[in-house]
Formats: structure tokens, C-alpha cells, sequence
């Protein structure tokens, strides 16, 4: 599955929303009430339209549209220990930069 922005239009757009078709409401439902009936507590997801909207938020395509900052946009260099294959080069992504 890709993430395909065509702002504007933010989350309202189907193209934009990353969940759309992906997983259906009673599903989330269930799962949220398992979840619950296991002893556990949900602090700010309560519903199936919350857990839609805190994923595409989460997505590449969420955060873009609401300007949103992912802390994966700095990640840090590696040691030159660290194995080139496995290695990070450069700290933050071309966005940090730009900022």
C-alpha cells in the first residue's frame, strides 16, 4: 500500500487518508472492546473514527497534512562503528534541514 498525498484537502480526501477501505468499523469496535475487556485502559482512543484519525495522523501523508513534526525527521547519525550496511549517515531528513 502507498501513501499518496493530493492536497489540499487533508484527511478528507480519500486519497489522503491512508485507512480508507483498509479496515472496517466494526473491526476496530471489536478490537477496542477486547482490548478493554482485558483489563486494559484506553486513555484517548475510544472509538473506531479515533483510532482512524490517530492512524492517518501517524502516516507519512497525516502528518504532512496537518504540519504535523514526526521525530523521525531526525534520527540521529550512527556511530562509525555501526556496520555501513546498517548505518545512518546523515542525522535528520531534508524537511529537518529545511526548517
Amino acid at each position: 500500500r502507498s501513501a499518496v498525498s493530493v492536497a489540499p484537502g487533508g484527511l478528507s480526501r480519500s486519497q489522503n487518508n491512508i485507512v480508507y477501505g483498509l479496515v472496517d468499523d466494526a473491526d476496530i469496535d471489536k478490537a477496542l472492546k477486547d482490548y478493554v475487556a482485558r483489563g486494559n485502559t484506553l486513555a484517548t482512543i475510544k472509538s473506531a473514527a479515533g483510532f482512524k484519525l490517530r492512524l492517518n495522523e501517524m502516516s507519512c501523508t497525516g502528518c504532512h497534512q496537518t504540519h504535523g513534526i514526526a521525530g523521525f525527521h531526525y534520527t540521529g547519525a550512527d556511530p562509525a562503528s555501526e556496520p555501513r550496511r546498517n548505518a545512518v549517515f546523515v542525522p535528520g531528513s531534508a524537511v529537518f534541514f529545511a526548517d
